[in-house]
């Protein structure tokens, strides 16, 4: 079991390896809140719907607290859930389309319209996550997104976990090597496994509304505040 801050859980290892970042990740777990109470947005509770608003106001908080190196990395995550060895249920959340596009050699970058809006004029298509390769580590604050209670009760809603080695990724599909991963073993026997992997190409994100400093500036200083100072 990897240690569990509210929703967020942090890699063991890591939390044991990298102390600031695990004070970081406890800040970081009460960032939905923060959002209800300082953002205006569409409903209580969104952020958890919002890659882009999490990733990049974790990016910015980090930034902030010294780990200069902090920033945004387009994913497609995926869960899968196995029993008897047979593969029984999987979900993934990123940009679907631009998966089989990049495997068969195609343009994946859309629109600008699309990039703005996206194809169902609520914002890109695709999924973010923050990334801080000096602490070899990767940030997930919208696991929220894959929950399916029925075979992966205990996935977290948030997750920061250890990035593979880049002399040890493994090219999962085509063209994308897997970020990092987690899993383990439900109360009945299901086994269960979480991918990240990489989609750098995947970057409209940039240009989508939830892009937006202002919306992340208020969090980002409560962010800091809740830190306070670090003393190696």
């Amino acid at each position: 079991m990897m240690p569990r801050i509210g929703d967020l859980e942090i890699e063991r290892e890591l939390a044991f390896a990298q102390p600031k970042l695990t004070k970081a990740a406890a800040v970081l777990a009460t960032v939905h809140d923060l959002f209800d109470e300082l953002v205006q947005l569409k409903y209580p509770g969104r952020s958890k719907d919002s890659c882009i608003l999490t990733a990049t106001a974790a990016r910015e908080f980090l930034r902030r607290i010294g780990f200069t190196d902090a920033t945004c990395l387009p994913v497609y995550a995926m869960v899968r859930a196995f029993r008897d060895g047979k593969d029984v249920w999987s979900a993934g959340v990123g940009d679907h389309a631009a998966v089989a596009k990049h495997i068969a050699g195609q343009q994946t970058m859309p629109r600008p319209d699309v990039a703005r809006h996206g194809p169902s004029g609520l914002g890109w298509n695709g999924h973010l996550v923050t990334v801080v390769p000096s602490a070899n580590a990767f940030i997930d604050l919208t696991v929220y997104q894959l929950a399916r209670p029925q075979w992966w009760p205990s996935l977290p809603g948030m997750v920061v976990a250890s990035m593979d080695p880049p002399e040890h990724a493994i090219e999962l599909l085509p063209g994308m090597l897997r970020l990092g991963a987690l899993g383990g073993t439900e109360d009945d026997g299901t086994e269960v496994v979480a991918a990240w992997l990489a989609q750098p190409w995947n970057n409209a994100w940039k240009q989508a509304p939830d892009a937006r400093k202002d919306f992340t500036r208020p969090v980002v200083a409560a962010l800091h505040q809740r830190f306070g100072k670090w003393r190696d």
